[in-house]
């Protein structure tokens, strides 16, 4: 006869192999779901580094209302040549990345500090690219906005749309 011990450990590793097969199992079914099952659901579009908007930015076309006149009187800061605030108006959010800090709606009027000014780039910034060509009153363009303070946005580059 069998002894109690020895019954009991083949009991013990009888189910220790079968629990090991099942969790391989799982593990193979959690593997295919996650690589192939998940990635076909996310729609191509979501992907495309023209529609992904950063986190803290929103993308959004606006028209300029009015220029503010130059304000600085460092001789260092770019803003001391060229106008870098001005009123703009919000035509339409094209979409906000996560971590926002700003209320926009559509139609509202939001001040905007332009790091590059308001000026065509190749004046004060000849070495950047793409350059950017201006921006007037009446201007509409396509940019990234972030918000800097409660009353207050800045636009680092924009597009003409």
């Amino acid at each position: 006869m069998i002894s109690v011990k020895v019954f009991l450990s083949c009991v013990f590793f009888v189910l220790i192999l079968s629990s090991c097969a099942q969790t391989e199992k799982s593990t193979k079914k959690d593997e295919s779901q996650s690589s192939g099952g998940r990635l076909r659901q996310v729609p191509l579009e979501a992907l495309d580094p023209e529609k992904m908007v950063p986190a803290g930015s929103c993308r959004v076309v606006v028209t300029v209302i009015a220029v503010d006149p130059v304000a600085s009187q460092e001789q260092d800061d770019p803003c001391s040549k060229a106008p870098c605030m001005a009123s703009v108006r919000v035509d339409s959010i094209l979409g906000c990345g996560s971590g926002f800090h700003g209320t926009l709606s559509s139609g509202s009027t939001i001040r905007a500090r332009f790091a590059t000014t308001l000026s065509p780039t190749k004046e004060l910034f000849p070495k950047l690219e793409p350059s950017l060509p201006g921006l007037t009153r009446g201007s509409q363009f396509k940019a990234l906005i972030r918000a800097s303070t409660a009353a207050e946005y800045a636009i680092e580059t924009y597009e003409a749309h």
